[in-house]
């Protein structure tokens, strides 16, 4: 499986929501990484599961503030989205399962192709939105 990539087309115009993604971007390339490697220990692979369940969580954070605050209209959506993602990762960490998941191929391919449709869909839709608001240009970040 191929890593994310990244380039120009993952940038939304927001510097702190382009920084997060592209960090996000690298722990899942550290897990496709993880899993060509076929020797990879187990409780690092763990370590970059939590890491990424971690650094998720703290990006959720920061663009519910981001909707909140400009009380962006597709909130629940990207909410309900974002859930899914972290479901995932919770199979994957065993945490709030009865079992942890092995990571396959099929895992990877769902946390890379939601990072992308995320950024290319939801992220780039909420700063067109936040971009149009006067106070943020005035307040911008």
């Amino acid at each position: 499986m191929n890593s994310i990539k990244w380039n120009d087309q993952y940038i939304t115009g927001h510097t702190t929501i382009d920084f997060q993604h592209k960090i996000l971007a690298g722990i899942i390339n550290d897990l496709i990484e993880a899993k060509r490697n076929e020797a990879a220990d187990e409780l690092w692979v763990d370590v970059v599961v939590d890491e990424l369940m971690s650094y998720t969580q703290y990006h959720i954070a920061t663009e519910t503030e981001l909707m909140k605050s400009y009380h962006y209209p597709g909130i629940t959506d990207h909410s309900s989205k974002y859930a899914d993602f972290v479901l995932e990762l919770k199979k994957l960490s065993g945490k709030h399962t009865a079992e942890k998941t092995k990571l396959t191929d099929d895992h990877l391919t769902f946390l890379k192709n939601w990072l992308v449709d995320h950024i290319a869909v939801e992220g780039k839709n909420l700063c067109r939105f936040l971009q149009e608001k006067e106070d943020y240009k005035l307040n911008g970040v």
